[in-house]
């Protein structure tokens, strides 16, 4: 004589009865809602609270008998909030863990599950283990994905479902970092001499880091350009850039293809001449001596 429904339930009555019946007069609560020479009774709009359904039913004689039912709302008297630090991550970044800002309450058993969707599809449960108030994701996004918690009331035999609040979490795409030397565009080898100074520069980003063999040469800067005259033969430059700048930090980051380093060896020179030689490194000569200087390299 009782049955539990959800809130929002689109529930059906029927009537049946051996004998038989020419009206059906169907009341919700004790108010009639429905006279019918059918036997069904669909409430509009849903039930919304704990009531009472009944039907009496009447025979061509005027006989009368009236069976009711006894309805429970298996009621989520709220459905829980949920919380997260950050709302924005970076490509392959798992999120933080989500927290519980307020517990689901109702008048049944509560227990939970969380959910996420990406655009344009459909939530779905994370994983089969996700059940706590609260959620540790364990996989890293590479794309903007939603996140709910779904709250379960258990009562009478009858499950109901609530949701909370909603969370973004935005997957940011770091800048397509890049570098060149002069005309030269990684990847690639730039031959240089020794103690030439070289300036590399960043095609990228709001900030960068530079590196040489994957060891940093300085700060995180707002310049795209680093000038050196140190490098050696077969190192290996690369730029670190963020899609944003020193003073904001953070932010998302790429690191570019490499520009290796082929380092000349300088030549060794010496000049002579014909003239006196009054030291290694000089000469005294007469006005008007023709004097031929001769270059010779090893």
């Amino acid at each position: 004589s009782s049955s539990t429904f959800c809130e929002g339930d689109a529930i059906t009555f029927t009537a049946s009865s051996t004998s038989a019946i020419s009206t059906y007069t169907f009341s919700v609560g004790g108010i009639a809602q429905l006279v019918t020479t059918t036997n069904t009774f669909t409430p509009a709009p849903a039930l919304s609270s704990t009531t009472s359904v009944s039907v009496m039913v009447e025979t061509a004689a005027g006989c009368t008998t009236t069976q009711t039912l006894d309805m429970f709302l298996n009621e989520i008297t709220s459905s829980g909030t949920i919380g997260q630090a950050s709302a924005t991550i970076c490509v392959g970044e798992t999120p933080p863990a989500f927290t519980n800002v307020a517990s689901a309450t109702g008048i049944g058993e509560i227990t939970y599950q969380w959910q996420a969707r990406t655009i344009g599809t459909n939530f779905i449960n994370v994983t089969a283990s996700a059940t706590t108030q609260v959620y540790t994701p364990t996989s890293a996004l590479t794309t903007t994905t939603f996140f709910r918690r779904t709250a379960i009331s258990n009562f009478g035999g009858k499950k109901c479902e609530e949701y909370s609040n909603v969370i973004q979490i935005i997957v940011d795409e770091p800048p397509i970092s890049g570098l060149q030397v002069g005309g030269v565009i990684a990847p690639s080898t730039v031959a240089i001499c020794e103690s030439e100074n070289v300036t590399f520069t960043a095609t990228d980003g709001l900030s960068h880091i530079f590196l040489i063999d994957d060891i940093p040469v300085g700060a995180r800067s707002d310049s795209s350009n680093f000038a050196t005259n140190t490098l050696i033969d077969g190192q290996v430059v690369t730029v670190q850039s963020f899609d944003t700048d020193t003073a904001t930090g953070g932010g998302c980051s790429s690191i570019s293809p490499g520009i290796t380093v082929s380092v000349g060896s300088n030549p060794v020179v010496s000049l002579t001449s014909t003239a006196f030689a009054s030291s290694v490194s000089s000469s005294t000569f007469c006005e008007g001596d023709a004097i031929t200087f001769t270059a010779s390299s090893t």
